[in-house]
């Protein structure tokens, strides 16, 4: 449970692109291609977009005091 709550504290400090693309992604289930379309953006976009977010995430959640 408390690393749900450090993972949603840390979606949220992601610049709102990001935020978008991690929530369609790893909550909803879409695909980055699904993505792309619903945010009128390339996919090669998306797939940058994802890679940011996840790399930003993991740096937040160890600043929060999470562990991988």
């Amino acid at each position: 449970k408390r690393r749900t709550s450090i993972c949603q504290t840390c979606i949220l400090q992601l610049p709102e692109q990001q935020q978008m693309v991690i929530w369609l992604k790893y909550v909803h289930g879409y695909s980055l291609r699904e993505i792309a379309k619903l945010l009128g953006i390339t996919l090669i976009w998306a797939q940058k977009i994802d890679q940011r977010a996840k790399k930003r995430l993991e740096t937040l959640y160890r600043e929060e005091g999470g562990t991988l």
